[in-house]
């Protein structure tokens, strides 16, 4: 029954707050998370069914940026961490035409099960010869505490040969289904050529789905 909120405080060199509400958001209290995490983005809280909460976010005070997590075990009133997931390398959508890259959203959510899912983009699987990244995938990783993750895995939406660039992803589980037979829904932003200019780049919106926990 409690409500739980995560947020962050620009006027403290973006210092990371999380609060909790046992009676419906009238009152709150303030969570204490030690150490202090500054410079996180895009957090994500999801409640597990066993009570415990994790606070998935992109840790920008390192280079390039880290997705991690943060973990209670007592109702939100204290956090641990932070703990990494799998490592990602990501190219600048359009080959970098903004002045900095979008940054690897990790979004995150729970199946019935307690199981968290997080997708991101990653272009591990789209190297040259040279090492360098040519295009983004779409990745997910997944992991039943929030501490321990499995290695990322390519969402196989088109061929690694194909032109198209992916990015900026959000995941969705169907909180009814769990395991090898959760309903999983990813949807993103792609360019369908990488290569292109700020006169030819198209942008689009897509969506995947699974039936089989992915």
């Amino acid at each position: 029954g409690n409500c739980y909120m995560v947020w962050i405080d620009g006027w403290h060199r973006a210092l990371l707050h999380a609060y909790t509400s046992s009676d419906g958001g009238l009152t709150w209290a303030w969570a204490r998370i030690r150490p202090d995490h500054h410079f996180v983005g895009f957090p994500r809280l999801v409640v597990q069914p066993n009570g415990n909460v994790v606070i998935g976010f992109t840790d920008e005070e390192s280079y390039p940026p880290v997705g991690r997590t943060l973990i209670s075990t007592d109702g939100g009133a204290t956090y641990v961490g932070p703990f990494d997931i799998p490592s990602y390398d990501q190219r600048g959508p359009a080959g970098g035409l903004r002045a900095s890259p979008i940054p690897p959203a990790r979004r995150f959510d729970v199946d019935a099960a307690g199981r968290i899912y997080a997708a991101w983009s990653d272009c591990a699987f789209r190297r040259a010869e040279e090492g360098v990244c040519t295009h983004n995938d779409i990745v997910l990783g997944t992991s039943d505490d929030g501490r321990h993750w499995t290695d990322m895995f390519r969402v196989p939406i088109d061929p690694v040969t194909s032109s198209a660039d992916h990015f900026l992803a959000a995941v969705a589980v169907d909180p009814q289904t769990s395991g090898d037979s959760a309903h999983i829904a990813i949807v993103y932003y792609f360019h369908p050529e990488q290569w292109c200019d700020p006169k030819t780049c198209q942008l689009y919106v897509g969506l995947v789905s699974s039936t089989d926990g992915g």
